[in-house]
């Protein structure tokens, strides 16, 4: 409702007040304690299980102190189980999250994440050609 007095025009606004007991602010106070823990928590376990350093700037890979690039040639490492893996393989792209990689091999493609790249379940190398 907009009431008109003395030339000015106020209005007027209809406020509602909504009171809480005491034991639902206590019940969402824990829930929120709570949950800051276990992301304390996961922040602490994760930070351990990192082996390298990661991350993507500008559509480059920076990985182990060196940068990678899309369509550089590089040596892949896997270690998976009691197995190690070594083969050849061109970047293809490099997304927020993952990079898309073409072994030399057989022209497979293999998506290789970030977390497992920070992990050491793969390792890159660059190939540098004498």
């Amino acid at each position: 409702m907009i009431y008109h007095t003395m030339g000015m025009i106020q209005a007027s606004v209809r406020n509602s007040l909504h009171l809480l007991d005491d034991q639902s602010i206590e019940e969402d106070l824990n829930a929120f304690r709570s949950f800051k823990d276990q992301n304390d928590m996961v922040s602490k376990i994760s930070n351990q299980d990192v082996k390298f350093t990661s991350n993507i700037v500008d559509g480059k890979l920076y990985y182990d102190k060196r940068y990678y690039y899309r369509g550089q040639s590089v040596f892949v490492e896997s270690f998976e189980g009691n197995e190690e893996k070594k083969f050849a393989a061109i970047i293809q792209s490099i997304d927020t999250t993952k990079i898309c990689l073409r072994k030399l091999i057989d022209n497979n493609r293999l998506y290789i994440t970030l977390h497992q790249l920070q992990k050491g379940v793969f390792t890159l190398r660059k190939r540098i050609f004498n």
